[in-house]
């Protein structure tokens, strides 16, 4: 016997279920083939006997006949339709398979499990890279620090100026006037060398 799920039913609640509501519900029992389960002669007993929810999860095989449900595969039906309520009502679940529910539940657990391991993960990765960009800012200002070292060093070179000796001004330091030669000292004191006229006694050497 199939179901028709009807959300409007709530198996779990059959026990509050009207007349009508009740005999709404055996309507949507059907066969495999589509055909329905119990027949509008049978739903019309049960509706005169004033059959609700409640009493349907106890009624027997007897009580069916005696209000003249006469054929066996119509009570069948009515005591099949009678064991679905009192099986949800032992099971509340809303038609749900406790077993199956169970495993979806435990296939959730694990998911719900993954994920928060999966989420610490990735909040883990996340201070990594945190720390590393920290790390790398560092570096860039450092970096940056030195290039201004190097940029106002060469500043400070660029400005020094270089003091060249012009040989008609004073010796330069540490440098003594040197004897003019045999060839001056006849010409009358005039150069006649592009020698200089002083000398290093330090170095033994003249200053060109």
């Amino acid at each position: 016997m199939a179901l028709d799920k009807n959300p409007s039913f709530e198996l779990s609640k059959s026990s509050t279920w009207t007349e009508e509501k009740t005999m709404a519900w055996l309507r949507t029992l059907v066969r495999e083939d589509g055909s329905r389960r119990i027949k509008e002669k049978t739903i019309a007993i049960l509706l005169e006997e004033e059959i609700d929810g409640q009493v349907l999860q106890s009624i027997t095989e007897e009580q069916l006949k005696e209000m003249g449900v006469k054929t066996l595969g119509q009570r069948g039906a009515v005591l099949a339709a009678k064991d679905i309520l009192k099986k949800q009502k032992q099971n509340p679940g809303n038609g749900v398979d406790s077993k199956a529910f169970q495993a979806l539940q435990k296939k959730f657990d694990e998911l719900k499990q993954n994920l928060l391991v999966r989420t610490s993960e990735k909040e883990k990765m996340f201070m990594q890279v945190s720390h590393l960009q920290r790390i790398y800012g560092q570096v860039l200002q450092e970096n940056e620090g030195l290039k201004n070292q190097l940029r106002r060093a060469g500043a400070k070179a660029e400005g020094k100026k270089t003091e060249v000796w012009v040989p008609s001004k004073a010796p330069p330091p540490n440098m003594l006037p040197r004897a003019a030669s045999e060839a001056e000292a006849a010409n009358g004191g005039a150069v006649v060398s592009r020698a200089s006229k002083f000398f290093r006694p330090d170095r033994h050497s003249t200053h060109v």
